[in-house]
């Protein structure tokens, strides 16, 4: 079943389901953006050291590359701040729990690059988006009409050729 199995970069691990497992336990409801808020939570509590305001993260991707090659069972233990490596954890963990989920690569205005996730909803038999970042909207972190998707993928290595270009396009800009 496309887009529900770990891959590559969002491969699994024991603790990836143990994490999953104790998230699916904690998730309101059987809603896509149920599971969504719930991860998002769980990732942002471990990504961010929230004694600092803003919070900052504990952790930061160098560039483009390292967020989308970071594997998932990496991040589970230690997140890092990046939009790629959130939504590769994100895609790992709701997979574990049982979801469809979609890494979209795109663009914000705050970002040069950017990534989020689409994740099927069951109840709605539709595909619905999500930024784990700051960028998204509430506590699900819905995207908003300045997220603009430029490709889909089940794994960021299906689209690595693309994201090695776009980062030598933008080493080149600076």
């Amino acid at each position: 079943m496309k887009y529900s199995k770990p891959t590559i970069i969002a491969d699994s691990s024991e603790s990836i389901y143990r994490v999953a497992a104790l998230l699916k336990e904690q998730t309101t409801d059987n809603t896509a953006k149920s599971a969504v808020t719930t991860v998002r939570k769980w990732i942002n509590d471990k990504a961010y050291d929230k004694s600092h305001v803003p919070p900052r993260p504990l952790k930061t991707a160098k560039d483009l590359i390292e967020s989308r090659t970071t594997k998932a069972s990496e991040l589970v233990y230690e997140p890092m701040a990046s939009c790629g490596a959130l939504a590769t954890l994100g895609t790992a963990l709701l997979r574990a729990m049982g979801h469809k989920v979609k890494l979209v690569h795109g663009k914000h205005p705050k970002s040069h690059h950017h990534a989020w996730i689409s994740i099927y909803d069951e109840a709605s038999k539709s595909w619905q988006e999500f930024d784990f970042t700051g960028y998204g909207f509430g506590p699900a972190g819905d995207i908003t009409p300045q997220h603009s998707k430029q490709l889909e993928c089940e794994d960021w290595s299906e689209i690595m050729s693309f994201l090695l270009e776009e980062h030598k396009a933008y080493l080149k800009s600076k």
